[in-house]
């Protein structure tokens, strides 16, 4: 182009005095300066002693941010910094003190990165997106070790424009956000400031993506069974205004339900002992029905024959699946509090139904699951005793 454009903000100096800019030089790419204050104080706070400092700074794609911390000169009156070279990564830096030992003998100082994470603050970790509605998010993370603020910037995936937000000190690890787009992925990630001049920060966090959508319900399960009934039992999808569930026997045509948004079960009478039968369910988050998630996976159940149990097996105590942490990186734990105390089978089914882990005959209430070779993505795990237990979990 033909005219200079700043690139970030102004740095300054610690300290009145300091003559922060004596020296400077800048890496190869442009993204990395050092510069030197050769009459800064160090850490002493005593005006006369004029050690001096060098700072090193990195550009992160929209300001010059701190990369590691200060490094003064050894003793007072080294006027350390009033020379400074640089390596083409900038991963090197050469710094002058002439006035050293005070008989102005000076020497040189040459410093290198001791390893790839120089930033001198942490980066926040765990990044998630949970609960998400077609219009809103709640944007979920760990802070890093002697963090101050953070601030999120986001995006419709494919789009340049950032939206900023920074987050204040003492605030909690959450940030929820509105008017969204039905169906639209977005993109986010957060940088760490570990003090309030936003001097020393960490460097922006890995990219975490969602979609606003309406939410399928993560679990679903048959509980209790009898001969001539069923209770179809399944968790709330966050901004659901009501429920349908398609069922039939198999062979026959689907029958519909539609249920309110406070329900979490339904129970169906009227149903023929001995008989296998298929249902599934899927969230309405509008009034009209037109805003609608994916159906869960068909599931499958046999009622029990007359000579077993009756109707009224309906009131019988509901069994617990549960399956954490949630999402899984490595090593998860399967747990169902199995009331009967009998055998049950556990099942891995991936998002399209198909079946990629199977363990029967357990008795145990606990199960360590591996993650072996599964692929990042939705899964869900499957309790078969009686009836069949389902839920939802995802591998990153």
């Amino acid at each position: 182009g033909s005219a200079w454009i700043q690139k970030g903000g102004d740095i300054d100096g610690e300290a009145a005095g300091d003559k922060s800019g004596w020296s400077v030089r800048i890496n190869s790419d442009g993204n990395t300066v050092a510069i030197g204050a050769p009459e800064n104080t160090g850490t002493t706070g005593n005006s006369w002693n004029e050690r001096g400092h060098v700072r090193i700074y990195q550009w992160n794609g929209s300001a010059w941010i701190q990369k590691g911390t200060d490094i003064d000169g050894d003793d007072y009156s080294d006027l350390s910094g009033k020379s400074v070279s640089m390596s083409s990564d900038g991963n090197t830096v050469a710094i002058g003190a002439p006035s050293q030992f005070g008989n102005n003998s000076g020497h040189v100082l040459v410093f290198a990165v001791s390893s790839t994470n120089v930033y001198a603050c942490d980066v926040a970790t765990g990044l998630n997106v949970s609960p998400i509605t077609p219009t809103s998010a709640r944007l979920n993370w760990s802070n890093g070790v002697n963090h101050h603020h953070v601030t999120i910037r986001g995006r419709i995936v494919g789009t340049s424009n950032w939206l900023t937000i920074t987050i204040p000190a003492g605030s909690p690890t959450y940030k929820d956000v509105f008017s969204l787009n039905n169906g639209t992925t977005y993109e986010w990630q957060l940088i760490t400031y570990c003090n309030a001049a936003e001097t020393i920060a960490s460097q922006w966090s890995s990219l975490h993506t969602f979609t606003a959508e309406c939410q399928t319900p993560d679990s679903i399960w048959i509980d209790p069974i009898s001969s001539n009934g069923v209770r179809f039992n399944w968790t709330a999808a966050p901004g659901a205004a009501g429920f349908e569930i398609k069922g039939r026997r198999i062979g026959g045509s689907l029958i519909t339900l539609l249920v309110g948004n406070l329900a979490t079960s339904k129970d169906v009478l009227g149903l023929l002992p001995g008989t296998t039968y298929e249902w599934t369910i899927r969230s309405l988050c509008n009034q009209t029905g037109t805003l609608t998630s994916a159906f869960t996976p068909m599931d499958t159940f046999v009622t029990l024959t007359s000579a077993r149990f009756g109707s009224t097996d309906l009131n019988k105590k509901k069994q617990k699946l549960n399956i954490y942490p949630n999402p899984i990186s490595n090593q998860g734990f399967i747990e169902y509090k199995n009331y009967n105390a009998k055998a049950y089978t556990i099942r891995i089914l991936d998002g399209k139904g198909m079946v990629v882990f199977e363990e029967q005959n357990i008795t145990d209430s606990k199960t360590i699951f591996n993650r072996k070779n599964l692929s990042a993505g939705m899964y869900f795990v499957e309790i078969i005793d009686e009836g069949v237990s389902r839920k939802k979990f995802m591998v990153e």
